[in-house]
């Protein structure tokens, strides 16, 4: 499904008036990488696969184009439609049935992490009012758990994103640059102290409906918004920026206007 928006631009041959432009646009959903370099996305124009580093893309045909996100399973990958289960074991291109039954897990707007002996992790409150917070007790009761950042780097809110163990992946922001962009900065969290892993351009939805990122068993990582994705394929260093428009022939943003009636 594109995504649609209006822009109010500027017309000067017609003194000055303003016009109501209508966009169209493509956007990113969900990815997954490894480090050999395989990239499968999932997009508003169907899901492509990369083997390749990003370099070209191939379109996934057949079940795997509607399944949801996937999560790993051994060395593949298990998904699921509306109504049945599916694996893969080479990385996306193609699925084979499994079971009538749902069994990937339902995807929510908050993230809890389960780090083991009754400690839990997860976010109070949103946008620039959320912070991280922690149970020692299994969920009975709540703390703040405020990361320690780098010196000069301190983030006025957080957001948890996943866990792994007692290490934690954050989105922490967000300031804005010389373009008024709302940047925000990826961090991992490891006993307290937030290392920074990437800076990104804020342009995920809030809530999230599923996490930006996704950290593979073999360290490669990938962080995507609408309109981009970040590998990194050694443990969050080297990050590499691929465009979404570089995976599709499709126009990335259609404007059309202006619309009758919008304006006088």
């Amino acid at each position: 499904m594109r995504l649609f928006l209006i822009i109010i631009a500027a017309c000067g041959a017609l003194g000055g008036q303003a016009h109501a432009t209508q966009c169209s646009g493509e956007h990113i959903e969900w990815a997954r990488a490894s480090a050999k370099g395989q990239i499968l996305v999932r997009a508003s124009f169907g899901t492509v696969l990369s083997t390749d580093h990003g370099k070209t893309w191939k379109p996934v045909k057949g079940i795997g184009a509607v399944v949801d996100e996937p999560y790993a399973a051994g060395d593949g990958f298990v998904a699921q439609t509306d109504s049945a289960s599916y694996g893969s074991s080479d990385f996306g291109l193609t699925w084979t049935f499994i079971s009538n039954d749902r069994r990937a897990p339902a995807a929510g707007q908050e993230v809890v992490h389960d780090a083991g002996g009754g400690v839990l992790y997860g976010t109070q409150g949103d946008r620039e009012n959320a912070y991280l917070i922690r149970s020692d007790d299994g969920g009975s009761r709540w703390r703040p758990h405020r990361p320690l950042y780098p010196r000069g780097m301190e983030s006025s809110y957080e957001k948890l994103l996943l866990g792994q163990k007692h290490t934690l992946y954050v989105l922490g922001g967000g300031t804005n640059d010389v373009h008024n962009r709302k940047i925000s900065t990826l961090y991992r969290v490891t006993g307290g102290k937030a290392e920074k892993l990437l800076a990104v351009v804020d342009n995920t939805s809030w809530p999230l409906r599923t996490p930006p990122l996704n950290v593979a068993a073999d360290g490669a990582m990938i962080y995507v918004n609408a309109d981009n994705v970040w590998i990194s394929l050694a443990n969050g260093k080297g990050w590499r920026h691929i465009p979404g428009s570089f995976m599709t022939s499709k126009p990335w943003l259609e404007c059309h206007g202006p619309v009758p009636g919008s304006f006088g």
